[in-house]
């Protein structure tokens, strides 16, 4: 029944706005200065030099570590020319420093926000060196659909930028000199997420649902105390 008072809710939708609709902040999202303080958190820890955690940091995202399903045990090797200490760094504590320094734990976030510095670092890497293979594993799955299609391989620019952490980038055609990378990118994330809603549709309710990680968790917490004294 209507109330003949009120409105009709047609009328409500002719003055329609979104302005009443609150915007969601990414609140996942680094800044730099956050960045900079976790790689101090790290320096501090391993008695090496911000540079070469910094690098470290680089290279380990050159091997998938802000890949999603990335092992926490992944790590590199770093030689900090300060210190003259040789240590290892995973994944694991860049996680962990992230985590004393925001609350989460998504390192894709760290390297969106240092992107624009790995990305250009990474070009010179290779026009200093051009026998220095810096392609990673989406470049190569990439490259396999290209050829399938018979279109040309990326090209060493092109498989340089090919890192989803930098898709987000709006110079990312720019840097790599391609009118077609970020397009290639956008292509292959749909393509994945429409693996993952297929195999999630598949998996009963019984095997989502996950026992809780006590041991690991209380691990993480007295980590997060190492990073943030």
């Amino acid at each position: 029944m209507t109330d003949s008072k009120s409105p009709e809710i047609s009328e409500f939708f002719k003055e329609y706005s979104t302005d009443v609709i609150p915007q969601k902040s990414d609140v996942l999202a680094v800044s730099y200065e956050q960045a900079s303080n976790i790689m101090k958190r790290i320096a501090r820890i391993k008695e090496i030099g911000v540079k070469a955690v910094s690098l470290a940091f680089a290279s380990i995202c050159l091997k998938g570590a802000a890949n999603a399903g990335a092992p926490d045990s992944m790590e590199v090797e770093v030689r900090c020319p300060d210190t003259k200490i040789t240590t290892t760094i995973s994944r694991y504590d860049f996680v962990m420093g992230l985590y004393a320094e925001t609350g989460n734990k998504n390192i894709r976030k760290l390297a969106e926000c240092l992107a624009p510095y790995m990305i250009p670092a990474n070009l010179e890497l290779i026009k200093k060196n051009p026998l220095l293979n810096l392609k990673g594993d989406l470049a190569n799955r990439i490259n396999r659909k290209l050829s399938l299609r018979k279109e040309s391989p990326l090209t060493r620019a092109e498989e340089v930028c090919c890192a989803t952490y930098a898709q987000w980038m709006p110079n990312l055609n720019e840097l790599a000199n391609s009118e077609r990378l970020k397009g290639l990118l956008e292509e292959d994330l749909n393509a994945r997420r429409k693996r993952n809603s297929k195999s999630t549709s598949n998996i009963s309710p019984r095997q989502k649902t996950k026992r809780p990680q006590k041991d690991q968790s209380k691990q993480d917490k007295e980590r997060k105390k190492l990073f943030e004294s």
